[in-house]
């Protein structure tokens, strides 16, 4: 841990190896709010599976010994654009709702003091910042991201995906009469299907019950995504591992749910739900590739929503990616931001000048000369 002074009242200290990190878990629990996402034990988790070939970079502001804010990142080596310092929590796992921690009122002070950082001859750590799945309405980010312009960063808005988010009414029926006629019969039709028994519904209420959906879960989502010629994420060990590992301490806390939607065939349905006290987000989903008639999708969903009623939740998140369906089941689309930012030395812009550069060279290859973008 070293300590770099960015004022005569806050220090910037720099965390770089898991005994740091986890020094910091009482002001991190203390610092971030309920969101899943952002809790100390998601990124925890994240840098146990995910931290190989990458470097700690968390940045704790403190007034005297009081942590005020945190931004909790790693640096990548990148062939092409540097020592690059992203949020922990990216890349497939997907982190939504993410930002820096700030004490209530302290987010101007920390967010200048976290911008004048990387901008410090002193720092040799990191180049630039691409930070993935920002929560545009988190007063800690914006203060930054001002801070950081002031500065006379450089910032470029990469943001393509948004999440989406249900206001949920008070019961069910409210929010079935705030659908469209035709997306109103698919929730009534699935309800009564569950009410019917034609369809058993299972919210996994033990860790018996929570490993025995979870195995459906993995079961279905790696069947569907295989049917569409895709390998899957449960393929990749690290992520299988860190999801399962998250997801278990979740549930043991009660702020998770398995949920499983069955036929007389078995499971065609499974989705896990991450929650806090006001949300619960739709993290992913497992379908019946050989059931889609069913619109299996639409059950399990409609089955979460239902149950996040049921438990007085007053939003439901389908997370990021625009598909319809989302939009047809009632939610609005929130921004996820996708952001590189530069700091104002001269390092950092040379490496984003040949990265604009890059891209634009290669946009205009493709366009001129017809040649397919590659994933």
């Amino acid at each position: 841990m070293i300590a770099t002074n960015q004022s005569a009242d806050l220090t910037v200290r720099v965390v770089t190896d898991a005994a740091g990190f986890d020094g910091l878990k009482t002001e991190w629990n203390r610092l971030a709010p309920s969101i899943p996402f952002r809790s100390f034990r998601w990124h925890r988790a994240w840098w146990k599976h995910f931290g190989v070939d990458r470097a700690l970079l968390i940045l704790a502001v403190y007034d005297q010994e009081t942590c005020v804010g945190i931004a909790p990142l790693f640096v990548q080596r990148i062939l092409s654009a540097g020592r690059v310092a992203q949020f922990i929590g990216s890349g497939e796992v997907a982190s939504d709702q993410q930002s820096i921690l700030s004490a209530p009122n302290r987010e101007t002070e920390v967010g200048a003091a976290i911008a004048n950082w990387f901008t410090s001859d002193q720092n040799e750590q990191a180049d630039l910042l691409q930070l993935d799945g920002i929560a545009p309405n988190s007063n800690a980010f914006v203060a930054f991201a001002s801070a950081a312009q002031q500065m006379n960063y450089s910032l470029i808005d990469r943001s393509t995906l948004h999440t989406w988010r249900i206001d949920l009414p008070g019961s069910m029926d409210e929010y079935i009469s705030q659908l469209s006629k035709s997306c109103r019969r698919k929730v009534r039709t699935a309800v009564k299907r569950f009410e019917s028994g034609e369809l058993n519904v299972s919210i996994a209420s033990d860790p018996t019950e929570f490993e025995c959906n979870w195995m459906h879960f993995v079961t279905l989502h790696q069947r569907r995504r295989t049917s569409l010629g895709d390998p899957g994420c449960f393929a990749d060990g690290d992520f299988a591992a860190f999801l399962h590992n998250i997801a278990a301490d979740f549930f043991r806390s009660g702020h998770l749910d398995m949920v499983c939607v069955s036929d007389n065939s078995g499971p065609i349905a499974t989705e896990i739900c991450f929650r806090d006290d006001h949300c619960s987000y739709a993290y992913q989903i497992g379908i019946d590739p050989d059931a889609l008639k069913q619109n299996p999708g639409w059950l399990v969903n409609t089955a979460s929503i239902r149950h996040a009623i049921e438990l007085g939740l007053s939003e439901f998140d389908f997370c990021r990616g625009d598909f319809d369906y989302k939009r047809q089941l009632g939610a609005e689309k929130t921004a996820c931001q996708r952001l590189r930012l530069t700091p104002n030395r001269m390092r950092s812009q040379v490496l984003n000048a040949a990265i604009t550069g890059g891209t634009a060279m290669r946009n205009w290859c493709q366009n001129t000369f017809n040649i397919p973008a590659t994933q």
